[in-house]
């Protein structure tokens, strides 16, 4: 398990809006799962607040998880490279300055762990779609860090 690269994970969302809760989600699931030498992050929405701790951890890869607006089903997961999306418009949140800051300040493999939502309305509950997709979520984030 493990190896010599260093892993942080962020968890992008508001638990407070239905399917955006996803990032947080899965990081509180993940915590159960890794061990110590794993940064796992959960932002909310708010990730700019954790730039100096993930540039200190100096990971050697960063994987962002958050709810992603593409063309697909809702609780589909895709993986993107962080050169292959515009952040301010694929995903629920604002995250472009927060990865270019991260890419700008670290040399490291950026990936964004996208779910297309099924709907962030506030005060709403997280849909089944993405409810059914966490597992998957999680599996694919433990192959991601060699876990």
């Amino acid at each position: 398990m493990g190896s010599l690269m260093k892993f942080a994970i962020v968890g992008i969302g508001n638990k407070l809006k239905a399917d955006d809760g996803f990032g947080p989600e899965v990081i509180r699931k993940l915590k159960k799962i890794v061990k110590n030498d794993i940064l796992l992050i959960n932002a909310g929405d708010v990730p700019e607040n954790f730039l100096k701790e993930v540039v200190n951890f100096k990971p050697s890869k960063i994987l962002i998880i958050d709810t992603v607006e593409f063309k697909g089903k809702a609780g589909e997961i895709k993986i993107f490279d962080s050169n292959e999306i515009d952040f301010k418009s694929f995903s629920t949140h604002k995250n472009s300055l927060f990865v270019d800051y991260l890419k700008k300040s670290l040399r490291c493999e950026i990936k964004l762990i996208g779910i297309k939502p099924k709907t962030t309305e506030f005060g709403k509950k997280m849909s089944k779609e993405i409810s059914k997709g966490m597992e998957k979520a999680v599996e694919i984030i433990l192959t991601q860090i060699n876990y």
